[in-house]
């Protein structure tokens, strides 16, 4: 904000040190440049502020212009400064200052001082947005290839005429293509099975249960159409290694299993605890040795089941 008045200032010792005073469109496209260029800069809310400033400096510009050839400054120096302020005062009330020409030109300066700040703030919000969504849009990107590049599965993305457009690590880990090297063109130079398999699905629109062998392993394929902004027509092939597949489902109920006998380990404890501790009870209850006799043996043996669980 002090800059845009600080261009207004300097604009105006500028108009009086060279003399434009007296060519009236120069000064106009002068101060026009030094307006809007200042309006460019500022937000909303000091676009505001400096409306009203450049209206007021303007029509005190313009009343100060016109009252100086109506006073006679070379006798302001033999009257005292409160008479010479009086007869200045005197004659801005005169009718000789006009007063609607510059109030238009000032509100038609400020108006578009304010449209000018209200689009260049518009662009700037606008090019902050779009900076921002493609770095998001970006970050997503580089996420999303980083999943997909760490996934177990191997993933092939194909077109309509299967042509390869992208494959993961794991992909290129089965069909023994090193990092570097260049992927196949399409489905048939990668794998003629894989090829026909595909071309089944686009006419059938079945996943073949039946598996796929590659190399030393066996995979089963599945097919899933993708969505694509720009209406192609897009497929992700998706391989599985059929051991790994098991090795996962035998994990799975392992698991279920450990989690099985533990809950049947705790329901047997729970009536063991109370068997032991009536076993106690019974035994302080009474002096009969064969009474102590049965407790020690109920003790031991439920000491014993309870160490096999």
């Amino acid at each position: 904000m002090s800059n845009a008045i600080w261009d207004i200032f300097l604009l105006g010792l500028l108009i009086f040190n060279f003399g434009l005073l007296n060519y009236t469109n120069l000064l106009m496209l002068s101060i026009l440049n030094a307006v809007l260029l200042s309006a460019m800069t500022l937000t909303l809310r000091q676009s505001v502020i400096y409306a009203i400033t450049l209206v007021v400096v303007w029509l005190a510009t313009a009343a100060l212009l016109q009252a100086m050839p109506q006073v006679s400054w070379h006798k302001m120096g033999d009257v005292p400064p409160a008479e010479g302020f009086s007869r200045l005062i005197a004659v801005f009330r005169g009718n000789g200052i006009a007063w609607l020409e510059p109030a238009v030109v000032a509100l038609g300066m400020a108006f578009l001082a304010l449209l000018v700040s209200y689009l260049s703030t518009q662009g700037r919000d606008n090019r902050i947005n779009v900076e921002l969504s493609r770095r998001y849009t970006s970050q997503l990107r580089k996420m999303n290839d980083s999943i997909i590049e760490d996934m177990q599965n191997g993933l092939l993305v194909v077109s309509g005429d299967s042509i390869i457009l992208t494959l993961n690590r794991q992909a290129r880990t089965i069909f023994g293509l090193p990092a570097t090297a260049k992927v196949p063109r399409t489905l048939g130079e990668l794998l003629p099975e894989l090829a026909r398999r595909f071309g089944r699905w686009q006419h059938m629109r079945f996943n073949d249960s039946r598996t796929l062998d590659i190399g030393k392993g066996s995979y089963s394929l599945t097919f899933s159409a993708l969505k694509s902004d720009d209406d192609m027509a897009l497929t992700l092939l998706m391989l599985e290694s059929i051991d790994e597949s098991y090795q996962r489902v035998r994990e799975t109920r392992l698991a279920s299993l450990g989690r099985l006998t533990a809950g049947i380990a705790h329901e047997i404890r729970n009536p063991l605890s109370s068997v032991q501790s009536a076993a106690d009870l019974l035994e302080e209850m009474s002096d009969d040795n064969k009474v102590h006799f049965l407790t020690d043996k109920i003790r031991n043996n439920t000491q014993r089941i309870n160490n096999i669980i």
